[in-house]
């Protein structure tokens, strides 16, 4: 899909980035549990996913294609359904997961005839509609990977010198885990909007 040897490289290291900071996620020392297990598992997958996109692989229309684009469309539902009925405070977090799912889902529905492989699109331009589709998604998932940054910030902890006048100590640094997860937020929704450029 990527139209040149160095995009193809610059999405699989970003994707590559994001593959392993959700494998820390889900394996790593302090593993995630419950609903950010299954946001750590979608992100694996999808970044996985990507990495053959960036490559060619799977084609669109193919077997492998058509059992991706279920797989995406899955956990786009699973999604959804945590977005419509949110346990604790996750309701953001969830509806970002849920952008790039659904951004995914439709750069692989639009994907042959915005690249011309599907033989009805052959030598047919991009219909104004699809541009502008696409154009609305990379704005959204430009706006969330900004929020996930901004979220990050606000939530981090003020530190406080241990011999201040408030007589407090320093608190601990934002957890490594939140870290990772803004961190795989940014790269799936830049990564994906990247991808998202190559089809215009």
């Amino acid at each position: 899909m990527s139209p040149s040897l160095v995009s193809a490289l610059a999405f699989t290291a970003a994707f590559g980035v994001s593959a392993l900071s959700s494998s820390v996620r889900l394996f790593g020392p302090a593993p995630v549990s419950g609903g950010g297990r299954m946001a750590a598992l979608s992100h694996l997958l999808m970044s996985v996913a990507m990495v053959g996109m960036a490559w060619g692989w799977p084609a669109p229309g193919t077997p492998a294609g058509v059992a991706q684009l279920a797989m995406v469309g899955l956990l786009a539902a699973l999604f959804v359904r945590r977005v419509l009925h949110p346990a604790g405070n996750g309701r953001a977090g969830d509806a970002r997961h849920l952008l790039v799912l659904v951004a995914m889902v439709w750069m692989l529905a639009a994907m042959p005839w915005a690249m011309g492989t599907d033989p009805a699109s052959h030598d047919a331009p991009v219909p104004a509609w699809m541009q502008v589709v696409t154009l609305a998604i990379l704005v959204l998932l430009g706006n969330a990977a900004l929020a996930s940054v901004v979220e990050e910030h606000r939530s981090s902890p003020v530190l406080v010198a241990a011999g201040s006048r408030a007589g407090r100590g320093t608190r601990p640094a934002q957890p490594v885990g939140s870290r990772l997860d803004t961190a795989g937020h940014v790269l799936m929704s830049g990564g994906m909007a990247g991808m998202l450029l190559t089809m215009l």
